[in-house]
């Protein structure tokens, strides 16, 4: 196949700088890592983190550091310590996911709620700092207060997490309207999503 020869030259040279080409490419791959981290997608984050490094290490070794420009250089190699630190936070999750395996194995959920109830809410807490839009584990932590009868924790936590789901109302409209992870929640008339941010203001 014949191409241009100057037609290369222009994607080597956007290749060098900061605002396209790979340096570009790697600062959205780790972007979109941490996103899907916090969405609770730990596979698929990991995945976006791996592929922040490799097109990072790719350039440095196609181009060289003498080759790309200064800038460039800065954005790979903060993708890349981005995405290696991110990926720590993948392993703390799934070490926080193995402790609550571990303390409900073999245990109907009664049961592990009575003898490793503490156990499990403080790791289930741990991995919602790391995943915080992962419905499954809030769906978790709210079977397991309700088991220990904890209801003014459960309260709480349930209005929380309401208003952090407030704030997403009205973003997910007209070509991404299919990606609303709440498509049957009408929203809001009550509930500001600042209330416990201002709240919490209003304490100290």
């Amino acid at each position: 196949n014949f191409t241009n020869p100057s037609q290369n030259v222009v994607a080597a040279v956007w290749d060098l700088k900061a605002e396209s080409g790979p340096a570009l490419r790697s600062k959205l791959l780790c972007r979109m890592g941490r996103a899907l981290l916090k969405a609770g997608k730990v596979d698929a984050a990991e995945e976006a983190f791996d592929a922040t490094i490799r097109t990072a290490e790719e350039a440095l070794n196609k181009y060289g550091r003498t080759n790309l420009d200064a800038k460039a250089i800065n954005v790979l190699d903060q993708s890349m310590a981005d995405a290696t630190l991110n990926k720590t936070d993948v392993k703390r999750y799934r070490n926080e996911t193995a402790e609550i395996l571990k303390f409900c194995a073999g245990l109907p959920p009664n049961v592990a709620a009575k003898r490793n109830g503490a156990q499990v809410l403080l790791h289930i807490n741990n991995a919602l700092t790391l995943t915080p839009g992962e419905v499954e584990l809030h769906t978790h932590k709210v079977h397991l207060l309700a088991r220990m009868k904890r209801w003014a924790d459960l309260a709480a936590h349930c209005e929380t997490f309401a208003a952090e789901v407030v704030k997403l109302d009205g973003v997910f409209v007209d070509d991404i309207e299919n990606l609303n992870p709440f498509p049957a929640v009408l929203p809001a008339k009550s509930l500001p999503a600042d209330f416990f941010d201002m709240a919490a203001l209003d304490a100290t």
